[in-house]
């Protein structure tokens, strides 16, 4: 082999496809592999001589060098990226375990390497730890990996899309922004809306919210205070009624899996006798209340009353004045 160059690396399958100084001491030992094949395919008859015949046919065909050449060049950043994060992820390992390991001295026997169980070698033969710094080092990476491949899992969702074009959409049109509705809402909701007329209404929305008279603290806009808008202003859900239905979709969809349980053990709960003398709209409207106490309890009940006396005038000669207590 040539004085200058890597000597060849001990066989491994992880080492050979992904790390870089593998395939390097390959290529710079290219000829001096071809040889040295060649000549033990002729000097033995046994199954190693085979082997290298086999061996030798590879590193003859053109796509043999350009492959290890082509896997050199891309994987050569992608592994100096994954030494700097290590690096870091190490610094950031050991400072979060060296206070662990200083106030266990007096209250635990110490940190130790559990028994090892070793696996065959057709199955990896398993991981070997020096120290138990290596081993709980292991653990708390699984951990984090498991924590981001969660997280990525959870927000990764089909809902979370929808959800957020809808919050784009109406902050964008709040803010008296040109805009385009999205194709998750107008693919999904077809049937729901007149989308020529929640263009139109759309376009209202900044004079909605200067109309309200809703002080905010924040110059920025978001769907809670153009919800707070149209509950000021009672015209304007009739006026704007698809802005309405669209903020009664955006607050309601369950975009958690755990709000839909929620949601169905509600409706176990509500689903009395009752059930079969209501109508579905009151049943929903039941279920969101339920559901949403917190809200429900910062409604004026006085003002609910009054606005339901003041329907017809059979309620307001049953239930007369309703007044303050």
């Amino acid at each position: 082999m040539k004085p200058d160059t890597q000597n060849l690396r001990t066989f491994c399958p992880t080492r050979w496809t992904v790390r870089t100084g593998t395939l390097k001491s390959v290529i710079d030992n290219y000829s001096v592999l071809t040889t040295a094949m060649e000549e033990f395919s002729e000097e033995s008859r046994d199954e190693c001589g085979r082997k290298a015949g086999g061996i030798l046919a590879m590193l003859e065909k053109f796509s043999t060098h350009f492959g290890l050449r082509l896997a050199y060049l891309v994987f050569y950043p992608t592994e100096q990226l994954s030494k700097t994060e290590c690096s870091r992820y190490n610094t950031s390992f050991y400072s979060a375990t060296e206070s662990v390991f200083e106030a266990s001295k007096d209250l635990t026997e110490g940190p130790q390497l559990p028994r090892q169980r070793r696996l065959p070698k057709r199955l990896g033969g398993g991981d070997t730890f020096e120290s138990p710094s290596e081993y709980y080092r292991k653990q708390y990476f699984e951990v984090l990996d498991l924590l981001n491949n969660e997280l990525s899992r959870r927000f990764d969702q089909s809902d979370f899309g929808l959800v957020m074009d809808m919050e784009k959409l109406l902050v964008a049109a709040a803010s008296g922004k040109q805009v385009t509705l999205p194709s998750s809402v107008t693919s999904l909701y077809a049937e729901d809306f007149d989308f020529d007329s929640l263009r139109a209404q759309l376009s209202m929305l900044p004079d909605t919210i200067k109309t309200s008279g809703i002080q905010t603290k924040s110059e920025k806009t978001s769907v809670r205070l153009i919800s707070e808008a149209m509950s000021a202003n009672p015209v304007a859900k009739v006026l704007q009624s698809e802005v309405h239905k669209l903020l009664k979709l955006f607050f309601t969809i369950p975009v958690t899996t755990a709000s839909a349980e929620r949601s169905f053990s509600t409706l176990r709960h509500i689903k009395t006798y009752l059930h079969s003398t209501m109508t579905q709209r009151r049943l929903n409207d039941l279920m969101c209340s339920h559901i949403h106490r917190d809200v429900l309890a910062q409604v004026d009940m006085t003002a609910v009353a009054k606005e339901f006396i003041q329907q017809n005038e059979r309620r307001r000669l049953v239930f007369g004045k309703f007044k303050d207590h």
